[in-house]
């Protein structure tokens, strides 16, 4: 388009686009339009970018139109693609294959350790099965230490592979007839409790020790209590401090992001303890007196530590839905507690009754409580009205 094709045009301002009379300057904008040739260039130019927009949507039309047309044919010519290559799957890792192949290698050393322990035990002086096995551990851990930096993956290994074999050694150490007058379940409570210490000072350096020393420690605290407790109800209420214990260790340590696995395996370990004591409690002998009924009740009511702990050192940290759930299986087992403590002076609907009495006392109870703790309360009871 030429200068005097766009002259020819209705007047228009090349800037505001608002259609004007004949004067010099728009009486919109004010921009001077006459006069030069650097007004009539304008006027060109913005004429001539507008049909440029105008073919280019209509190329974009065209374009879309052809493009669906293209898709409708090709549905149409293979509705059902043959021979479609398969995806191949994903390959794993280097570092991945390489931590599997380190994990593998020191399990299958353990193994060996432990079947040297158990089958060459007698070809062998006490001088010479403590060397080698001390020795063994000896240099796995001194591995650990020397590669932490370096050869971090290593060093997880070989931390790994001298904690077992630190309870390879304790194992023969209790073969060689030490300590003779304890139980198998104190000896190894000791050791596991040795075992998880060891690994709780060891985690700072070495991730992996971090699962490890929840483990044992747990493990620990189940074979004290099956060491020391003989009847049901002390079973069971000796369980339930180990979960109280688990869950306040696991709350504390779900802060911190490296020992979150630790914490999960706490949490894990405290919902477990708690479901063996409930069992524990239900093998007790039936209620016939009160005496008989202040067991399994105390064991019920030692058994809402541990949601009550875990609700305290959770509370910044999980959703308020979890929060009262934990509150509701605290009030839960103390409602449980009361209720056997029932049992022995009423029976069948009497004992209901009672029940539903508790239940709505709690229900009255509960409307004095802080509003964090109310709905929980009143959750639990409710389930005895």
């Amino acid at each position: 388009m030429t200068e005097q094709d766009a002259t020819a045009t209705p007047l228009w301002c090349p800037r505001c686009l608002r259609t004007v009379d004949g004067a010099a300057n728009c009486p919109w904008c004010g921009l001077r339009r006459q006069g030069s040739a650097e007004a009539a260039r304008l006027r060109v130019v913005v004429h001539r970018r507008h049909q440029v927009g105008e073919r280019r949507r209509a190329l974009a039309e065209e374009d879309a139109s052809l493009l669906a047309e293209q898709q409708r044919l090709l549905q149409a010519l293979a509705p059902e693609p043959a021979g479609a290559v398969a995806r191949s799957p994903r390959e794993w890792r280097p570092e991945v294959v390489r931590g599997v192949l380190l994990w593998l290698g020191s399990v299958l050393v353990a193994l060996a350790a432990l079947i040297f322990a158990v089958v060459a035990w007698v070809r062998l002086g006490d001088l010479g099965r403590a060397g080698l096995l001390a020795g063994a551990t000896l240099m796995a851990a001194a591995g650990a230490a020397a590669g932490r930096r370096r050869l971090p993956a290593t060093a997880e290994a070989l931390g790994g592979l001298a904690l077992a074999l630190g309870l390879v050694d304790w194992y023969a150490v209790r073969r060689a007839g030490v300590a003779p007058g304890w139980s198998q379940t104190a000896w190894w409570a000791l050791g596991t409790g040795a075992g998880a210490a060891v690994a709780a000072a060891s985690a700072r350096w070495l991730r992996a020790q971090r699962l490890a020393a929840a483990v044992l420690a747990q493990l620990s605290g189940v074979l004290v209590v099956a060491t020391a407790a003989d009847a049901p109800w002390t079973v069971a209420a000796g369980l339930a401090l180990v979960a109280a214990a688990a869950a306040t260790a696991g709350g504390r340590l779900a802060a911190g992001g490296g020992w979150r696995p630790a914490a999960l395996a706490f949490g894990a370990g405290a919902v477990l303890l708690e479901l063996a004591a409930v069992g524990a409690v239900m093998s007790s002998p039936p209620i016939q007196d009160l005496a008989g009924a202040a067991g399994p009740a105390a064991a019920l009511a030692t058994m809402a530590l541990a949601p009550a702990l875990a609700r305290v050192t959770l509370a910044a940290q999980v959703r308020p839905a979890v929060l009262d759930g934990l509150v509701a299986v605290a009030a839960g087992v103390l409602l449980a507690g009361g209720g056997a403590l029932l049992a022995a002076a009423w029976r069948s609907w009497s004992l209901l009754a009672a029940l539903a009495v508790l239940g709505a006392a709690a229900v009255g109870l509960g409307v004095g409580l802080p509003r964090t703790l109310r709905r929980g309360v009143t959750l639990a009871a409710s389930a005895t009205l």
